[in-house]
């Protein structure tokens, strides 16, 4: 039967992914958001980054979320003003 593979994100939070990780999930936007606690989130990512825990599975998702957040909640353009109507344009 066909079986998936895993990839090594633990290994890659400690390493690879490290400075992305802390950048995303440390800089003060995803606290100032009020979704989580930030001391625990800072907790998660410096047990699994010193090797004390694998968090690996809860850090990635909040990795994906912050990402999602940023490109589609915080980059949504703003709706243009409505354009006035006909009486309104002097037409």
């Amino acid at each position: 039967p066909k079986k998936g593979f895993g990839v090594p994100l633990g290994s890659w939070l400690r390493h690879e992914l490290r400075e992305l990780s802390s950048d995303l999930l440390l800089d003060g936007r995803l606290a100032a958001r009020g979704y989580f606690k930030p001391g625990m989130v800072e907790r998660l990512l410096t047990e699994h980054q010193q090797g004390v825990a694998a968090w690996q599975d809860q850090l990635w998702s909040l990795l994906m979320l912050e990402s999602w957040h940023r490109m589609f909640i915080d980059a949504r353009p703003q709706a243009a003003p409505a354009a006035p109507s006909p009486v309104e344009a002097g037409v």
